[in-house]
């Protein structure tokens, strides 16, 4: 036996073990929500190519990288929409 985790191969690709373990992400944010009692960053994750929230107490760093342009599909009126559907939005 040896010491670690071993992970079913097809459960998280490569770049996602690392950003995991390293917990390092690129996010296009377009906004921040209060919920419950913590502020929470609303991004668009290019590691899971999906929506995600960030609690702002746990972010360690924030580094600008380069700009990106608005997509219709990345909007906070999305991520809105997508979280009602789902019945989370509060």
């Amino acid at each position: 036996m040896r010491a670690g985790y071993d992970l079913p191969p097809l459960m998280f690709s490569r770049d996602e073990i690392v950003a995991l373990v390293a917990g390092a992400r690129t996010v296009r944010p377009p906004g921040l929500w209060f919920r419950g009692k913590v502020w929470t960053l609303i991004a668009w994750c290019g590691l899971r190519d999906g929506f995600r929230m960030f609690r702002i107490g746990r972010i360690k760093d924030i580094r600008e990288k380069d700009r990106f342009r608005a997509e219709r599909d990345k909007s906070l009126a999305v991520f809105f929409s997508r979280e009602r559907l789902c019945g989370q939005a509060t």
